[in-house]
């Protein structure tokens, strides 16, 4: 008689569930230890000041303690960065808010402040800004571009813009325009410190016998109010330069400001672990990039126009959560899910082995039924016990083959059914034995 085989129990799907559940989370946490993720910031035309404030703060990126990594993308001018950053092409932009504002932008970092200048050489005949009315202003660097914020300015004071006359000069003119005399001031927009500010200072101071005046912009804090992209900035005495102190007393006028922002839709823990990596290295920045210690964090509970991303807004009231805190979360998440998939699988699979427990004893109650039958039952209706029990044996050793029926539930079944056809065997026995008795 041959050996039934019998069927090796196999991981259930529950288990199966759970050790999917534990591989996928295993391979996040790999991935995320020692993959690095890659953001595209737009840094505006090749050479440009937004490339070289790039380069200052990229090798932050660089270290092999940061998960993030940044690539600069060339763009052509300050409004094909903000449409870069609104149509997705790039993640991150370096903005000038007055030039530019994407619709999508969000400030992870006010990397500096730029004071916009009036300056007029010594013993010049301007004090104020009503005083240009029929002057000549000399634009230093990027004059095109600032030419927006002088005419700000001079509308402000009233002063109309077809009495004065504006001439483009880049830093290297201006000791010339001075001593002869070609304009009556200089307007100029930079960073406090080394760069095109001081530049401009040093030249007018040597060519002009002593250090110019600054037209302050007293009412700056009105107009920033209606012009959002501008900010009111106090310069303090001495800030351009030392001996002799330029200016020689802290003087009131606007800035523009050069920001770091992000798409609104990057992920609050990227956005807040850029700007911590920017403050906590700005002594490190600062030596590629002098004026780097003017960066400041945005002003969380201002309603601004380019407003903090939440990310930021989270660093900065010490809200926000690590890269492994963050991780702990989606793991708990994740094995709350894998708990509630157990869970469910559980009930559906008790649903289903109650099914197949009531179809069983269902069959099983109906043997039992087949022997109270058999005795008595005429010959038609032992066939008809007969043929059922027949039916009866082929389902369930379908189902024992299925794994839908336990062994002793089968073993169970398969006796009642052999004492069936015993009881039929029994009761055509009785049946015939009148037919065989002779006849008197």
């Amino acid at each position: 008689m041959a050996r039934r085989r019998r069927s090796r129990p196999g991981l259930s799907w529950g288990i199966i569930g759970w050790l999917l559940a534990l591989t996928i989370i295993g391979a996040a946490a790999g991935l995320y230890t020692f993959a690095r993720i890659t953001y595209r910031v737009a840094v505006g035309p090749e050479g440009g000041e937004n490339q070289r404030i790039f380069a200052a703060l990229n090798p932050i990126f660089a270290m092999e303690s940061s998960l993030i990594r940044l690539v600069g993308v060339p763009t052509s001018d300050p409004h094909a960065t903000a449409r870069a950053l609104d149509a997705g092409e790039v993640d991150l932009a370096i903005i000038r808010p007055d030039l530019a504002v994407p619709a999508n932008g969000r400030t992870i970092a006010i990397l500096r402040q730029e004071p916009v200048l009036l300056m007029v050489p010594a013993n010049g005949t301007v004090e104020k800004v009503a005083d240009l009315k029929g002057k000549t202003i000399g634009l230093v660097k990027g004059g095109g571009l600032n030419g927006a914020i002088l005419d700000t300015i001079l509308k402000y004071y009233e002063v109309p813009e077809p009495g004065v006359r504006r001439v483009d000069l880049s830093a290297h003119e201006v000791a010339d325009a001075v001593r002869k005399k070609r304009v009556a001031a200089f307007f100029v927009i930079g960073p406090v410190g080394q760069g095109v500010v001081a530049d401009v200072v040093a030249a007018i101071s040597k060519a002009g016998n002593g250090a110019p005046e600054f037209l302050a912009v007293e009412e700056a804090e009105a107009i920033a109010r209606r012009n959002p992209t501008l900010e009111k900035l106090e310069i303090a005495r001495g800030a351009l330069q030392g001996s002799p102190a330029v200016p020689d007393e802290t003087i009131t006028t606007l800035a523009v400001t050069r920001r770091l922002v992000a798409r609104s839709s990057m992920f609050d823990w990227p956005a807040g672990e850029i700007a911590r990596l920017l403050f906590i290295q700005k002594a490190k920045i600062n030596t590629e990039l002098p004026f780097a210690y003017q960066m400041e964090a945005p002003d969380t509970d201002k309603d601004t126009l380019l407003p903090a991303h939440p990310g930021v807004a989270a660093y900065v009231k010490g809200e926000q959560k690590s890269f492994y805190d963050t991780f702990e979360s989606l793991f708990w998440m994740a094995w709350m899910l894998c708990t509630l998939l157990g869970v469910s699988y559980a009930a559906i699979r008790s649903r289903i082995n109650r099914n197949k427990h009531d179809a069983t004893a269902d069959a099983t109650a109906r043997v039992l039924a087949m022997l109270s039958e058999a005795r008595g039952a005429d010959a038609k209706r032992l066939d008809l016990l007969e043929r059922e029990a027949d039916r009866l044996l082929q389902w369930s050793l379908h189902r024992r083959a299925n794994d839908a029926m336990d062994e002793e539930r089968f073993r169970f079944l398969t006796l009642a059914l052999d004492r069936v056809h015993q009881a039929v065997e029994r009761q055509r026995h009785r049946v015939r034995e009148p037919a065989l008795e002779p006849s008197e």
